[in-house]
C-alpha cells in the first residue's frame, strides 16, 4: 500500500529518481551549462537510462518493452561542441564554413 504524497515508500522509484538527478547534474557540470537546461539534461540521462544494459533484465530496458535491439552508434557526448555546416547563401566569401554549437539531445 502506498500512501498518497509520500514518495519515501517507493524506494526503488526513489533510488531510480535520484540516480537520474545525478546524472543530470554531472552532465551540466561537465558541459558548464546554465542549470536552465535541466530538462535537456534529464531526458537525455533518461535515454542513456533506457538504452544501457541492466543486470537484472540481462538487456535493454527499451529492447525489454519494444522487443527491438536499437543502434546505439549514433550516441553523442552530451554538451559536446559541434559544427554545423553553414549554406553558402548564409555566409559572405570569407566568413567560416560552419558554426560552433553545443549537442544537447536529438530533435
Amino acid at each position: 500500500m502506498m500512501t498518497v504524497d509520500m514518495l519515501q515508500h517507493n524506494g526503488t522509484t526513489e533510488c531510480r529518481n535520484c540516480t537520474l538527478l545525478e546524472k543530470m547534474h554531472a552532465m551540466l557540470s561537465d558541459a558548464n551549462l546554465h542549470k536552465s537546461y535541466w530538462l535537456k539534461a534529464l531526458n537525455y540521462a533518461v535515454l542513456l537510462h533506457n538504452v544501457s544494459p541492466l543486470k537484472s533484465l540481462g538487456s535493454t530496458p527499451t529492447e525489454e518493452y519494444t522487443g527491438i535491439k536499437l543502434d546505439i552508434s549514433q550516441l553523442c557526448v552530451f554538451g559536446y561542441v559541434a559544427h554545423v555546416h553553414m549554406l553558402e547563401q548564409a555566409r559572405g566569401k570569407l566568413s567560416a564554413h560552419s558554426m560552433a554549437c553545443t549537442f544537447l539531445s536529438f530533435a
